[in-house]
């Protein structure tokens, strides 16, 4: 198994950053980041290298994303 390192970082990393473009009367069009729970897989013979995100939608940032489907 050949693991890039993009791949790798996935394996071992529990969470990440995604950043949006904020959507919120009091910071419009300013960007906004937060850290995600993340998985690509139970574990090193299933991983998938493809990030999954757990989020809810009363999270900030899903909101920005229902108006401009774009993330950093």
């Amino acid at each position: 198994l050949v693991l890039n390192i993009d791949d790798r970082l996935f394996l071992i990393a529990d969470w990440a950053s995604m950043a949006t473009i904020s959507t919120r009367k009091s910071t419009l069009g300013l960007p906004f980041s937060n850290p995600w729970s993340i998985s690509d897989g139970p574990s090193l013979e299933a991983s998938s290298g493809t990030p999954y995100f757990y989020f809810t939608d009363m999270e900030m940032s899903v909101h920005d994303l229902h108006v401009k489907n774009k993330v950093r």
